[in-house]
């Protein structure tokens, strides 16, 4: 609401606060993934309780540096080009973007 004031955002302000939202929650899904930290707090403030999925895939550190950026390319980059490809495509069909 602070960036996009304007009345030309009006109607792509529920458009930007979704992808947004989705990148907020796709960021705390990969730090759940991760044993590089201690965990995620899902529920601050309102517990300090510290959460990990029971599968982490990514930060090995046994595997070494390639390791890491192999495993980081499958589950992280690749997934994330795909969803970029697949809202890419989506636009181009809808008549919404037509001009």
């Amino acid at each position: 609401m602070l960036f996009f004031k304007g009345p030309e955002w009006a109607t792509k302000r529920v458009e930007i606060a979704a992808i947004l939202s989705l990148a907020l929650i796709s960021h705390i899904c990969l730090d759940a993934l991760s044993t590089y930290s201690v965990g995620v707090e899902f529920f601050a403030p309102f517990s300090q309780q510290r959460y990990r999925f029971r599968w982490t895939p990514l930060g090995d550190p046994a595997r070494g540096v390639t390791g890491q950026l192999i495993q980081e390319a499958i589950f992280v980059f690749v997934p994330a080009v795909f969803l970029g490809w697949l809202g890419a495509r989506r636009r181009q069909r809808s008549p919404k973007y037509d001009q």
